[in-house]
């Protein structure tokens, strides 16, 4: 297999739709979520993200967002709680 080939096989590797998602915590005051679809509502208190089978909302104060991207997003800020919800 050449070089090309295996750029193509993990580009398409990549575009596979996830079906799970991971989320990490560290300590109340970051957390990763890998394979996040969109950010659905966003301010300083909450935020409410599609994961792969749900929503989930973070709620705590000063919550800001950065490296929104298709692997996922950083939550930073004091994180009082997470929810889940059905789709």
């Amino acid at each position: 297999m050449n070089e090309i080939s295996l750029i193509n096989l993990y580009e398409k590797i990549m575009n596979i739709p996830k079906k799970h998602t991971a989320i990490q915590i560290y300590n109340n005051e970051r957390m990763y979520v890998e394979i996040c679809f969109d950010i659905l509502e966003f301010d300083e208190n909450s935020i409410t993200l599609e994961i792969a089978e749900s929503y989930v909302t973070i709620t705590g104060f000063e919550l800001k967002f950065r490296n929104y991207n298709k692997k996922g997003i950083e939550i930073k800020g004091n994180i009082h709680s997470i929810t889940f919800k059905d789709k």
